[in-house]
């Protein structure tokens, strides 16, 4: 058995530059961006984080977000930015012009730092983060590969078993529990019945067992024999209606022979 999963990417963006005196670095990973503005003319550096749950404009989602403030530092697609530099902080306002007269104002506060790093650990620090995001994408696909191993071969195991069938006779008083295996992600109840001479007025069906069968495709039954679905859980006879509308559920046909 194969399911099909689609594993959404961990998006890890970075750039750094030089525009008007200031080395940018920004970076994009974990819902998370991150920004670094060095005055290269005072050697001073300013800093912000700024995480998903921060973000109260609707205009945005976390990753429109950075896309809008990396064009604008670089000023790119007619986006542009101002700064304003005091003694805690650099205020930076970033502008976008669309279609020629739509246009969009963000405000930014970086706080300063009072100790600059330089460029080579900045690099280095930047090359860290990006060897651990790697490595833990790697883990991310090992272990989902493991789990899915594990998944497939579990449900080959349920689905390639034989499931308990109760055979009721009630004017005779007889009820034997009965298996019958599940194959090509069929439930045969009617050859089953035919196996017997003596053929059953009642089968009773095991719900709980019924929806362990991940496979289950096609239910066949014999239109002379009795269906009767019971709930071994609380060891009672359940409305017939609720199979139907399982099988409904999953795509799961009812055939009567």
């Amino acid at each position: 058995m194969n399911i099909k999963t689609v594993i959404k990417p961990l998006l890890n963006l970075s750039d750094s530059f030089l525009i008007d005196n200031l080395k940018i670095y920004i970076s994009f990973a974990y819902s998370t961006i991150y920004i670094k503005i060095i005055n290269t003319l005072t050697f001073i550096n300013y800093e912000l984080f700024i995480y998903e749950s921060d973000i109260i404009d609707s205009k945005f989602k976390i990753n429109e977000l950075y896309t809008f403030i990396h064009k604008s530092l670089k000023k790119e697609d007619n986006h542009i930015f101002t700064c304003n530099i005091n003694s805690t902080s650099m205020n930076i306002e970033l502008n976008a012009v669309f279609n020629l007269y739509f246009t969009l104002k963000y405000e930014l506060k970086l706080d300063k730092k009072d100790n600059i790093q330089s460029e080579q650990v900045i690099n280095e620090n930047i090359n860290k983060d990006n060897n651990n995001n790697l490595i833990i994408v790697e883990q991310i696909k090992k272990d989902y590969d493991n789990i899915l191993i594990k998944y497939n071969a579990l449900s080959d195991i349920i689905n390639s078993c034989e499931i308990s069938i109760g055979h009721a006779n009630f004017e005779t008083s007889i009820f034997n529990t009965l298996l019958t295996p599940i194959l090509n992600e069929m439930l045969n109840i009617n050859n089953l019945i035919s196996q017997y001479q003596s053929k059953p007025t009642h089968i009773v069906l095991y719900f709980s067992k019924i929806k362990k069968l991940l496979n289950l495709k096609k239910i066949c039954v014999n239109k002379q024999v009795s269906i009767i679905l019971y709930d071994d859980i609380t060891n009672s006879i359940i409305n017939n209606k609720l199979l139907d509308d399982y099988c409904k559920s999953k795509n799961i046909e009812i055939i009567l022979l």
